[in-house]
């Protein structure tokens, strides 16, 4: 099910283009229609109407943002990021090494810079017509004199980024 209505996609579009041109962000090449149904022969899927719409006219992708390896604001930049990234331990969606925690998006926060980590439940709503409230395991970090906030997908998650970070274990009754 699409988040927007068909009759939305172009005011959408157009609001995700003037994001993409104030940040300066190079897309990757627009798809036609000929080469996004061949992607979905190819694979036997069928792409969401919202999503072919974007990889026309937005672009197909900016995997070169993935090569930034930047510090979250107000932390300290380290060494070699790069590589240190791709040494490091795959925990879900993150990558944790012994010098940094490491978002999907390449940004990270150096551990050195963290002072203080909380283990919490985040509350989160769905949109659509139930309005499903999901409670989800999260761990909130003070690092660079702000809150970061990352949520897990399970609580066996949080205790292994958990212990990454502290390097102590996280007792059971610690997850609220």
């Amino acid at each position: 099910m699409s988040l927007y209505k068909a009759e939305n996609f172009e005011k959408v579009i157009k609001r995700i283009q003037g994001k993409i041109d104030a940040l300066h962000i190079k897309t990757g090449e627009c798809l036609s229609g000929e080469a996004t149904a061949a992607f979905e022969d190819r694979h036997n899927v069928r792409l969401p109407p919202a999503y072919r719409v974007f990889l026309k006219k937005v672009g197909n992708g900016c995997g070169h943002m993935f090569e930034k390896y930047t510090t979250v604001t107000g932390c300290r930049e380290i060494p070699e990021a790069k590589q240190d990234r791709k040494a490091a331990k795959r925990i879900g969606q993150y990558r944790i090494s012994q010098k940094a925690l490491y978002y999907a998006d390449g940004t990270y926060i150096p551990l050195a810079d963290i002072s203080e980590v909380k283990v919490e439940t985040m509350t989160v709503t769905t949109k659509g017509c139930c309005g499903v409230v999901l409670n989800a395991p999260a761990l909130t970090f003070m690092a660079g004199g702000a809150k970061r906030r990352i949520m897990t997908d399970s609580e066996k998650q949080t205790g292994k980024i958990y212990e990454a970070v502290t390097g102590h274990p996280l007792e059971r009754k610690a997850i609220s």
